[in-house]
């Protein structure tokens, strides 16, 4: 859900919330030790089913530039780690 407000001919902003539907996780590591590699997998992380995400962004010409922040746990304390993402990137507007 975001809301855009045009602030001039060519420049408008935009603000709002992502809302992520969370249904399946899994994680792959792999680490060599000289001439021996192990891999690890693990499915099913325990991860909370929603999560909301606030989102801002500007664009201007068709250009923009945007950010969002998870501030919700990802995953189930019990179960994963403590983990909170961010989000920077560059958007094409047209």
């Amino acid at each position: 859900l975001l809301y855009n407000q045009k602030f001039a001919k060519i420049c408008s902003t935009s603000i709002g919330a992502i809302v992520n539907f969370n249904t399946y996780a899994k994680a792959s590591n792999e680490m060599e030790y000289g001439s021996i590699t192990v891999k690890n997998e693990c499915k099913g992380l325990h991860q909370n089913l929603l999560s909301v995400e606030p989102f801002v962004a500007l664009q201007i010409e068709g250009f923009g530039i945007y950010a969002s922040w998870t501030p919700m746990k990802l995953f189930d304390s019990r179960f994963g780690p403590e983990l909170k993402s961010w989000s920077l990137g560059l958007e094409l507007v047209f």
